[in-house]
């Protein structure tokens, strides 16, 4: 009885999904009202950052140009990508809707060539950022710490500078392309008031490559009150994950994104993760986060370290129609499911494609040890794995896990649970599963709750 309660709320899911790619449309979030102020690159630093921050500063529509007054291509120079670079902010009184838009001109692209967190978000209205290319700038591209509704679309952002962290080892950095976080102001807040970031949030059709930093991000959602959509974005060469979402109180939208890790750029959080979701973090402060729906991205994955769809302490979330591709084996993994310090429950993984070859394709693994903490009636649900190499099993159902259902194509598995019904594959000997939970990228990924918390005050 219980497995079919299963089955039945996974078919239900799987019909809400379906209906909501299909009916998903992208109208413009934000449209500011009033005449348009343009704003023409110098090429000089700070001139170039005082003349954008006056654009903005009333909000409206604004449009930096990709040449100059005399018809020059030209870059908007924010200067070194150092703390002492350049950067534009919203205030926090400012009210009226803002858009911040690039364009195509004869070739060339508006371009911010450097800077400090070159654009800050921190005022309570909504905002647009499309169609800029972000060249080299330090610690993000674009910090949003406030926002009534935002949407980032269409721009590009290539070679991030990690910024030097207090909760990292000495000399190592953090950096990311887009960075949603309520945690970051002028003092430290735990846990801080979601509601900071509030309203729609999309995210889609960006371009993030290449973030030089030992704890490195393509794009991170981090603690938001935003129902967030993350589409049609590629994102390539970062060392720990291409997106990540931390205890976000509302929905997480995840679809038809191009995701490429790359191989490890730094043995420090070296996770080559495509898509990394905790909302374990600060469960003991609220316990209040929404489920993530992941759904028809491509995900390639080279770091030996990766378990490249990887959930920590999901609820009710759905990883669906996705391809998963490990290319080096190793202690990789497809899709992982864990617990820290709150169960994972209700979860459903159906109808992707694992490829490659890794430690599992589909794993629910116990960090905690805890036996009071359960993954309850989750289901791994008709996907393909006949083309995957597994060094240990091709499913791994951990020793707390209840009534978890796997139904399709697999060739072997390792169940330690409770009620438990694998309908595919041989069983093979439990032995194998004893060095999955002291396993380094086991270790290294605990690391990540206290070296990074992503607390980064800025004042």
């Amino acid at each position: 009885m219980v497995v079919s309660t299963t089955l039945y709320h996974s078919t239900r899911s799987l019909l809400r999904i379906a209906v909501s790619v299909v009916s998903l449309g992208l109208a413009p979030l934000v449209s500011a009202a009033g005449l348009t102020e343009t704003v023409y690159p110098t090429g000089i630093h700070p001139t170039d950052a005082e003349n954008v921050q006056a654009a903005i500063e009333d909000g409206g529509r604004v449009l930096l140009k990709a040449r100059d007054a005399s018809g020059i291509a030209r870059a908007f120079n924010f200067g070194p990508p150092t703390s002492a670079g350049g950067f534009v902010f919203t205030s926090e009184g400012l009210t009226q809707d803002l858009e911040i838009l690039g364009e195509r001109s004869r070739g060339s692209r508006t371009t911010i060539r450097g800077g400090f967190a070159p654009i800050i978000l921190r005022g309570d209205h909504r905002t647009t950022v499309r169609g800029i290319f972000f060249e080299n700038p330090r610690s993000a591209a674009i910090v949003v710490v406030r926002t009534a509704g935002l949407e980032i679309a269409h721009n590009h952002i290539a070679n991030v500078v990690g910024d030097p962290a207090p909760f990292l080892p000495p000399g190592a950095t953090k950096g990311q392309g887009i960075w949603l976080s309520h945690f970051i102001g002028s003092a430290p807040c735990l846990p801080c008031p979601a509601e900071d970031i509030r309203g729609e949030v999309s995210i889609h059709d960006n371009v993030i490559e290449n973030v030089e930093a030992d704890e490195g991000f393509g794009v991170v959602l981090y603690g938001t009150d935003a129902d967030v959509r993350v589409l049609r974005n590629q994102i390539r060469g970062v060392n720990t994950a291409a997106i990540y979402s931390v205890n976000n109180h509302r929905p997480v939208f995840i679809a038809n994104n191009y995701l490429e890790p790359g191989p490890e750029r730094s043995p420090i959080l070296s996770f080559g993760d495509a898509i990394l979701i905790d909302n374990t973090l600060y469960e003991e402060d609220d316990p209040s986060d929404g489920p993530t729906q992941i759904v028809g991205n491509t995900l390639v994955c080279e770091n030996a370290f990766s378990w490249c769809i990887d959930l920590w302490g999901p609820r009710g979330s759905n990883i669906v129609f996705n391809r998963v591709r490990l290319t080096t084996g190793g202690f990789q993994r497809g899709v992982s499911i864990i617990d820290v310090d709150t169960d994972a429950s209700g979860n459903l993984v159906a109808l992707n494609r694992i490829e490659g070859s890794g430690e599992f394709a589909l794993a629910i693994q116990s960090f905690s040890g805890s036996p009071e903490i359960v993954f309850d009636s989750n289901g791994f649900l008709f996907n393909q794995m006949f083309g995957f190499d597994a060094l240990v099993a091709d499913v791994f159902l951990d020793f707390t896990t209840e009534n978890s259902l796997v139904l399709g194509e697999c060739a072997t598995y390792i169940d330690l649970g409770t009620n438990n019904v694998v309908a595919c594959g041989e069983p093979v000997s439990a032995l194998r599963a004893a060095a999955t939970h002291d396993s380094p990228p086991g270790s290294a990924r605990s690391a990540l709750r206290t070296l990074g918390s992503g607390v980064e005050p800025r004042t």
